[in-house]
């Protein structure tokens, strides 16, 4: 996804700065200051990691900020250039957060799908017993499109299970 996203917001600056494609370096400089910002603001804000569990309302949350920060950077390198045509910065926030909000929902309905048929899936071995894990197992249970798959637990002798027999308990 961090490829495809590149891409996008790649696109999305080529067309915001279109009247000075005659100025290749400017272009260049853009992106590569775009694709260092994004890859450090992303990885700041934990755009990358397992969302299996998190709604799309708040993956494009950090999507806004992470399109919002990388295109001030391109806009203080624009400047900086002393490139004399304005950049389209509606364009550029426009395609680059409604291109990479795109992605996911194409993306986070595929993964799901995927999941639900035993594919992209992780194993889960709970550790203690109890209520909270009684509560988790159930919620875990319940979404097989989370992709994870209760495969035991270990606890103390004399505790209650929190997991059913039939989910897979060692």
């Amino acid at each position: 996804v961090l490829a495809l996203d590149l891409f996008v917001v790649g696109t999305a600056i080529v067309l915001a700065g279109l009247r000075s494609l005659d100025r290749p370096l400017v272009i260049g400089l853009e992106l590569a200051a775009a694709a260092i910002a994004w890859v450090v603001l992303s990885s700041r804000v934990g755009l990358y990691v397992s969302r299996r569990t998190a709604s799309l309302l708040a993956e494009v949350w950090l999507l806004a900020q992470v399109v919002l920060l990388v295109a001030g950077v391109v806009l203080v390198v624009h400047t900086g250039a002393q490139e004399p045509i304005p950049m389209l910065l509606g364009w550029l926030l426009g395609l680059g957060l409604g291109g990479t909000a795109g992605l996911r929902l194409f993306v986070r309905p595929l993964l799901r799908a995927l999941r639900r048929r035993g594919i992209n899936t992780r194993n889960y071995l709970f550790i203690g017993r109890g209520e909270s894990a009684h509560r988790m197992a159930a919620s875990i249970l319940r979404r097989r499109d989370f992709g994870i798959h209760i495969v035991g637990e270990l606890a103390f002798s004399g505790e209650e299970s929190a997991i059913n027999q039939s989910s897979g308990s060692v």
